[in-house]
């Protein structure tokens, strides 16, 4: 009767351990409290801050673009679908801070060999998201192109490699300025970084160089790669324009000030991923 009694307590306590198990799991798993359906498949999204307006770049079944979906979540338990836009093929989306403008990367013809590629930029107005309505847009011939993080400017540069010659990128507004900065080479990975506000560009190509466009004249801060650059792959520039970079000598970034020779003012260690030595 005993060994009865302690079998009946041992399945018992086995019971609630796994009752326990799965109500533990079940706290911690993602609830689902707000959904809608697509007329396509979602592809990429951007969001403002508070998470009140996203744009969502969408793919038909076939894989071929169908539009960027404009989608309100004043409540987040019931996103709702306002305007779209149509497009071919987004490179990049923007989102101002408040939502109510947004700037679209859209490449329309692909360049064929060192030819730079066509791209049209356009900022639209969501103030009615029901309506959106383009107020600005530029067309220009590009190898790379960024927009800022705000949608209140873009930049771009074309490839010089093919002829060795001296480059240059380009930033333009959505009120119109324009300020053109020379740059020793334009290569095919190069990649530009625009701070929040665009007061700040960053240039990542063999070193960086960090342009203050605030100033009557831009002025730089310059970090050049001689030979094996540890520290070369730019990841962001902040609004200050602080540039947070990787560091190849250990799994860690670093925060560099933009001054004299961009001079790296923290550190922070971060595990090495699956796999790395």
């Amino acid at each position: 009767m005993r060994r009865v009694v302690k079998i009946l307590l041992r399945s018992f306590c086995a019971c609630v351990a796994l009752d326990a198990f799965h109500c533990a799991y079940a706290a911690d798993a993602p609830a689902l409290i707000g959904q809608l359906a697509l007329g396509a498949f979602p592809a990429s999204l951007t969001v403002t801050p508070d998470g009140s307006r996203v744009l969502v770049q969408m793919q038909s079944p076939s894989g071929m673009p169908a539009g960027v979906q404009i989608i309100d979540l004043p409540d987040l338990s019931h996103p709702m679908a306002r305007g779209r836009l149509g497009t071919r093929s987004v490179e990049g989306m923007a989102l101002s801070g408040d939502g109510r403008r947004a700037l679209l990367a859209e490449k329309i013809e692909e360049g064929s060999g060192d030819a730079p590629s066509t791209y049209k930029v356009t900022a639209v107005d969501l103030g009615d998201p029901a309506r959106p309505r383009a107020f600005w847009e530029r067309t220009v011939k590009a190898s790379v192109i960024a927009l800022a993080p705000d949608a209140s400017a873009f930049a771009y540069a074309r490839n010089t490699q093919s002829n060795y010659g001296p480059g240059e990128a380009t930033l333009i507004r959505t009120d119109g300025v324009q300020t053109t900065m020379s740059l020793d080479n334009v290569g095919m990975s190069t990649r530009i970084h625009i701070s929040p506000g665009a007061r700040f560009l960053a240039i990542d190509d063999l070193g960086w160089k960090v342009e203050n466009l605030s100033k009557p004249a831009p002025v730089a801060f310059e970090r050049k790669q001689d030979g094996f650059q540890p520290d070369s792959c730019l990841l962001t520039i902040l609004a200050s324009g602080h540039v947070l970079s990787e560091d190849l000598r250990a799994p860690r970034f670093g925060v560099y000030a933009p001054e004299g020779n961009l001079p790296r003012i923290a550190k922070l260690a971060h595990a090495a991923p699956t796999g790395s030595e």
